[in-house]
């Protein structure tokens, strides 16, 4: 593509880093959207999701990768951030719905599923600083253990 074609549809480098950005939080919300069955237990959802979101953090994504982003949404302009800002909202809300549905039918003990929810997601969104392709975990068994892990910060059985 040359560059007369990109600025075509982008007016600018902002611009096309905004249109990056907000397409890898869509495509990622859309992944662990498919995760969750909403018809599902409790606790079978939020381990569905912890699952998935373990596994879209570590595959084909590094340390550089991740950091990369966060560097590069920095740099945009308040405005330009704020489609961003929505799709972490919308990202927020399906584990927020996860939760609220174990508190509702008594799966999940938790008093503050704003918190907890802050919890779940910030430990995920981080997996990639300490994992390593070739140490002792595959992702798989990293998923499987944080998805353990939340069951039991929620106080709920585990569920496979």
């Amino acid at each position: 593509m040359t560059p007369a074609n990109l600025y075509w549809y982008f007016p600018s480098k902002q611009k096309l880093l905004e249109a990056a950005l907000v397409s890898l939080y869509r495509s990622s919300y859309e992944i662990l959207e498919r995760a969750d069955d909403p018809h599902a237990p409790a606790a079978a959802r939020l381990a569905a999701y912890v699952r998935a979101f373990v596994t879209l953090q570590l595959e084909d994504r590094g340390e550089e990768i991740n950091f990369g982003y966060l560097a590069l949404q920095s740099s945009l302009e308040a405005s330009e951030r704020e489609e961003i800002r929505s799709w972490e909202r919308t990202h927020r809300a399906l584990i927020k719905d996860i939760l609220d549905y174990g508190v509702t039918t008594g799966a999940f003990e938790i008093p503050d599923v704003s918190l907890a929810a802050s919890m779940l997601v910030t430990g995920v969104e981080h997996v990639f600083l300490w994992f390593r392709p070739d140490g002792r975990l595959t992702i798989a068994q990293v998923a499987d253990e944080y998805a353990r892990l939340a069951l039991r910060m929620v106080e709920a059985p585990a569920a496979r």
